[in-house]
């Protein structure tokens, strides 16, 4: 029994070994090798949500939303509370005008947010707190509420664009 919880600490510090070398290289550009790292990872603990999670950010800065997107459902597969890959994969779905899951989405992340204190670190992320980003998120769904009030009442581009920023 001690041999193997060994080679699980083992394993688990291979697995994150891994992942920081994925890290240097999306942060260096090397964005292939990232990916290569990140594959390395997640065959190393196909159970762990967080080597996915860092592909699917290596993924879409290549520009590949798609394959980003079903990374990002793998995460919630793995961890259905992953806030960072809900949120993620809430933004890429309003990239693509799939408004409704996207809100579906931010939705669920706000309640994941109000179990937490408003400055408290979400988990994962290294600088910001429940409460900015449920406010992030506000900002959001209030700016594209404002604009389908908007867009109903056909009023002046001008002061349409001036109404959207201050919602935003």
């Amino acid at each position: 029994a001690e041999g193997s919880a060994r080679a699980l600490r083992n394993r688990g510090a291979e697995v994150e070994e891994y992942a920081v070398r994925a890290r240097a290289c999306a942060d260096a550009g090397r964005l292939n090798d990232a990916l290569a790292w990140c594959d390395r990872a997640i065959e190393g603990d196909k159970l762990d949500a967080a080597p996915r999670f860092l592909k699917a950010a290596v993924l879409e800065e290549a520009g590949d939303l798609a394959s980003s997107i079903r990374m990002l459902r793998q995460v919630l597969y793995l961890d259905s509370k992953h806030v960072l890959a809900r949120y993620t994969l809430g933004n890429h779905l309003r990239k693509l005008g799939n408004r409704r899951d996207a809100g579906r989405h931010f939705r669920v992340v706000e309640r994941l947010l109000a179990q937490l204190p408003q400055k408290e670190l979400v988990p994962g992320s290294q600088e910001i707190t429940a409460g900015r980003l449920v406010d992030i998120i506000k900002s959001i769904t209030l700016g594209e509420n404002s604009m389908k009030w908007l867009i109903g009442r056909k009023i002046g581009f001008g002061f349409a664009v001036q109404l959207v920023f201050l919602a935003v």
